[in-house]
């Protein structure tokens, strides 16, 4: 158990260093700051700038914990698409803005560590992420 505890939290800890933020409007973000004559940002200002957001993701973290409940604890991308009930372009964008936690090739997402990912940025973040 305490090991599975120390993987899970070591793929939290990469996850959330791989989340994509948009550059334009960082960059304007950086822009007005530095013109205000401010020469620093918080990392909540960065996040509101450029964090792509998600539409309701409360309701996609509880048909998330639903699935673990049936005991599956990876699926493919296109299966998730439909537990969420978003398209299939939800789901490869949502991969490509790091906000699902994928096996080592890249074909299925780890649903137990992608739950822990969202209920960490719901929690801390859930204002600025979601839509």
């Amino acid at each position: 158990m305490h090991r599975t505890y120390t993987y899970d939290h070591e793929l939290l800890a990469h996850a959330i260093t791989k989340v994509r933020l948009d550059i334009q409007p960082l960059l304007i973000h950086l822009r007005r700051r530095q013109e205000q004559g401010h020469s620093d940002t918080t990392v909540e200002e960065l996040l509101q700038a450029g964090l792509h957001k998600v539409s309701d993701p409360v309701s996609h973290i509880k048909n998330m914990d639903r699935v673990l409940g049936h005991d599956i604890h990876h699926t493919n991308k296109a299966h998730l698409a439909r537990i969420l009930g978003v398209s299939r372009q939800s789901i490869y964008n949502w991969t490509s803005c790091g906000y699902l936690i994928l096996t080592p090739d890249g074909r299925r997402v780890i649903i137990r560590s992608t739950l822990h990912l969202w209920h960490m940025l719901y929690r801390s973040i859930g204002h600025i992420w979601a839509k």
